[in-house]
Order: structure tokens, then C-alpha cells, then sequence
């Protein structure tokens, strides 16, 4: 990625975490998960720490135990209001695929 290709040239930025963050919601929203961790690998431990990294780290964890619930829960405490996009598109994706189940486990639903 563009943000670790320079370091020599380029300063570290204090917005680097709020960016990574903003690209891993992106890949989780995409359902792309092993770009997700790909990603991930090349952070550092102290990076990792950051709210903007662990938010999208409790969503995919989430995703996958399959606690949508507290997808759709955790909403409410994102980071900073540039992530409320992905999420709400996560929270539209976790929808379509519970109706999707539920239209494929059952006949009919009363």
C-alpha cells in the first residue's frame, strides 16, 4: 500500500491509523476478508492499539462468530463519523444475508 511505500521520504502522519481503519471497514463491508487480513499483517502491534484499527477488528471478529447483533449494536460507538458509510453498509450486507438464510431455512415464516 501507497502509505508504507515511502517511509524514508514521507513523515510518519498522525492521520495514518484513521486511514488504515477507514480502508480495512472498506474491504469488510466489501466482503473482502483476506485482503482484510492481508492488511492487518502489515501493521504494527502499537498500531493496532489505535480506536480507529480496533473498531474494524471487533466488526470482522463479530462477523465472523457470526454476532451480527452486535454489528448492528456497535453502530452506535464508531470512531469517527467517515466510518458510519462502510457501516451502514456492513449492517445492510449483515440484513440481506440473515433474510437470505432465513428464506432458505424455512417454508414459510408466521
Amino acid at each position: 500500500p501507497l502509505y508504507f511505500d515511502f517511509p524514508g521520504f514521507l513523515g510518519a502522519s498522525q492521520k495514518l491509523p484513521f486511514i488504515i481503519g477507514l480502508n480495512l471497514m472498506r474491504l469488510i463491508a466489501q466482503n473482502r476478508i483476506a485482503e482484510f487480513h492481508l492488511e492487518l499483517e502489515l501493521l504494527s502491534e502499537p498500531m493496532k492499539q489505535s480506536p480507529y484499527i480496533m473498531y474494524p477488528l471487533v466488526m470482522e471478529q463479530n462477523l465472523m462468530v457470526g454476532a451480527y447483533n452486535k454489528i448492528i449494536q456497535t453502530k452506535s460507538s464508531i470512531p469517527d463519523p467517515a466510518f458510519e458509510v462502510f457501516v451502514n453498509i456492513l449492517v445492510e450486507t449483515v440484513r440481506d444475508d440473515l433474510a437470505e438464510c432465513t428464506e432458505k431455512a424455512y417454508h414459510s415464516i408466521s
